[in-house]
């Protein structure tokens, strides 16, 4: 099996970094500082997204929104330091949400746990 190709959107150089390298050995990983990038780099074409999210949550939410409206169905995650973001990730209707600082080894069975809620579908209907 191949292995599953997800995109990674975070600000923090620091930190998408770190997430890159603790994910590569599981994950073929497109790593992006915005979600506007992301939209661009066809996200259909993936997996699973790692979606950093800022203080006020109106980037992620523009996001998801841009998403639905292209009838995306990637499953995003939604990753932030403000509990209060849950909300906002749930109003998107993202996948999960992962407080930050997120660990690498739950964001790998997370991002696991949605490339495969994107493939059963497939599975079933084929």
């Amino acid at each position: 099996m191949s292995r599953r190709r997800v995109i990674i959107v975070e600000r923090d150089v620091g930190a998408l970094c770190s997430l890159v390298g603790g994910l590569q050995d599981e994950f073929a990983i497109l790593a992006l500082r915005s979600p506007e990038a992301a939209l661009c780099a066809s996200p259909e074409l993936y997996d699973a997204i790692l979606l950093g999210v800022a203080e006020d949550g109106w980037q992620a939410m523009t996001f998801a929104r841009a998403l639905q409206e292209r009838l995306i169905t990637t499953p995003v995650v939604f990753a932030a330091a403000n509990p209060q973001m849950a909300a906002v990730a749930e109003q998107a209707a993202a996948f999960a949400f992962l407080p930050k600082p997120v660990e690498e080894r739950v964001v790998a069975r997370v991002l696991g746990m949605a490339a495969e809620a994107l493939r059963a579908p497939m599975a079933e209907s084929g």
